[in-house]
């Protein structure tokens, strides 16, 4: 009766065995998405046959269905971990239409419970083995969770054990980052925003690293907590403080050199930069030349030369000593011996110059070969 009702519904595939002993041995070669047993049986009766599978691990949905209705039957029942428990009687239809709504929510709440543990072992997993510091903290900063990650970057071996009441907030060195890093939990407590700082920390073993440190609100079990991604950005941080004093040093040197020195782009020949000592021998401001082309302030002065000097530059990206003429802010025409080569700024293919003022030079070696002449 039972297998013509649910079957007559189109839900249900139902097969039929008479005691427990087949049932286990049906088990055994097949995969039933959920069992209905009486409990009155030869043998063994259901709840023996209930804690037989539940001892075996096996947590298919299990619904007892039987005319007993006492109610340590049902206490039982339900202890040794039955589904639900439904008592004979009444209509048949009525009976088994509860049936049928209680196997479709025992085998829908089943799946999702597999669903979500096999998703909670998927990001535990990819948690313990990612390469970025993974901490939960409470709203307070005590440690919930650590993965090895973090507990390497804080340098605690072999873990951190939750259970020592350890405090996230600890760590931070100054007083102010902690100050930070408490308004920054509560900012993820009260307005649910994520949160990107930097923070200095002493480890366990008493070395100062500098982490980036991103934060978002989750639930932890059943409580509200934060969850950390931790990364050590020490070395990063060193790095980028190393070119910015080489950048610095060389910032003098461009500016102080007692050389000419022009920084043109590649792309639009506009100044880019230029020099003290440019300013000096040639009269023009850095306000006057940046951002305009070479030719925009009559810095150059029409001769051949300037085409085999870009050709030469084009063909072998550089120029040793070339001599041409250049005008002065004030109008003066001088000779300059200038070297060019290609580099790049901050990405931007440019081109360096030195030009040195020889006019004074050369105006000598001249009087010199007429006074021979």
């Amino acid at each position: 009766m039972g297998k013509y009702f649910l079957e007559k519904s189109g839900v249900f595939s139902v097969t039929v065995v008479d005691n427990a002993e087949d049932a286990l041995f049906l088990l055994r070669e097949q995969h039933f998405d959920a069992i209905v047993s009486d409990y009155q049986m030869s043998r063994m009766d259901g709840i023996s046959l209930l804690q037989y599978l539940r001892e075996m691990d096996s947590q298919t949905p299990f619904i007892i269905l039987t005319g007993r209705g006492r109610e340590e039957v049902v206490i039982d029942a339900l202890n040794s971990g039955a589904d639900f428990y439904i008592q004979k009687g009444g209509s048949p239809a009525a009976l088994f239409a509860e049936l049928s709504r209680k196997i479709e929510y025992a085998i829908q709440r089943k799946q999702a419970e597999a669903a979500l543990w096999r998703s909670t072992e998927i990001f535990r997993t990819l948690v313990e083995q990612s390469y970025e510091g993974i901490i939960i903290v409470d709203y307070n900063g005590r440690i919930l969770f650590a993965n090895p990650r973090a507990s390497a970057i804080i340098e605690s071996d072999p873990g951190i054990d939750t259970n020592d009441n350890i405090n996230a907030l600890d760590f931070i060195i100054p007083p102010a980052e902690r100050e930070r890093a408490v308004s920054a939990l509560a900012g993820v407590r009260n307005e649910n925003e994520p949160y990107y700082l930097q923070y200095r920390i002493k480890t366990l073993r008493g070395n100062e690293l500098v982490v980036e440190c991103i934060g978002n609100e989750i639930e932890f079990g059943t409580r509200p907590a934060v969850l950390l991604s931790i990364r050590d950005i020490t070395g990063q941080i060193e790095a980028e403080t190393a070119i910015k004093e080489s950048e610095k040093r060389l910032r003098a040197i461009f500016k102080h050199t007692p050389v000419s020195l022009i920084l043109v782009s590649l792309e639009d020949g506009v100044f880019v930069d230029v020099n003290d000592m440019f300013e000096e021998s040639f009269g023009y401001s850095r306000d006057e030349v940046i951002g305009k082309t070479v030719e925009e302030p009559g810095l150059l002065v029409a001769d051949e030369k300037w085409d085999a000097f870009y050709s030469k530059l084009r063909e072998e990206r550089v120029v040793r000593g070339m001599e041409l003429r250049f005008r002065k802010k004030s109008g003066e025409i001088g000779i300059c011996r200038i070297s060019s080569n290609f580099i790049t700024i901050e990405n931007r293919p440019c081109i360096l110059s030195s030009v040195e003022d020889i006019t004074d030079i050369t105006d000598i070696t001249n009087t010199r070969a007429s006074d021979s002449g």
